[in-house]
Parts: structure tokens; C-alpha cells; sequence
């Protein structure tokens, strides 16, 4: 799933979608490889493809500079779309 993150602040909410993810990521992981079991490379395979649709960020929409320069020390690959009323969709 993508999605745009508006109004983003410092993104607490982006830190909040990744911890979730990475705590269900690491039940499923302590579940499927318990030692007695054998084939391990194959349910790293179903990891792989169970958790390849998370939920990935394409970019953030925050005016506050402050915010934004924070915004960007903890997440350095989205891009800041700026100003919510000028965000073309079709981008």
C-alpha cells in the first residue's frame, strides 16, 4: 500500500505505521521459525511475500520548516511535497 502523508508534523505517524509493522513482521517471524521446525528458507520466502505489500510512504506534505527539517532526519528518502493546496495529484 502507498500513501501520502499530510499534515505530517515531525512523522509520528509514519514512526507509528513502521513500529506496528515491524511488531507484526516479528510475531509472524517468531511463529513460523520455531527450531523443531525444518524448511526454514522456505518461510522466509513466505515472509518475503506475505509481508512484501507494507505500507510504504511516497512522500510527505508539511509547510512548517521546522517540522519538515525534522521530518526529514527521520525519514531522508521522502520527499516534502510542501503546501497541501499546490500538490498536483497527477504527480
Amino acid at each position: 500500500m502507498k500513501y501520502l502523508s499530510t499534515f505530517s508534523g515531525i512523522g509520528g505517524f509514519e514512526l507509528g505505521i513502521q513500529q506496528a509493522y515491524d511488531n507484526n513482521f516479528s510475531r509472524f517471524l517468531r511463529e513460523k521459525e520455531k527450531p523443531e521446525r525444518e524448511g526454514v528458507e522456505g518461510q522466509r520466502n513466505e515472509l518475503h511475500t506475505k509481508y512484501s505489500g507494507a505500507p510504504r510512504c511516497i512522500g510527505f506534505s508539511e509547510i512548517d520548516k521546522y517540522a519538515a527539517s525534522i521530518y526529514q532526519k527521520h525519514f531522508p528518502n521522502h520527499k516534502n511535497y510542501g503546501d497541501i493546496t499546490k500538490i498536483n495529484e497527477k504527480e
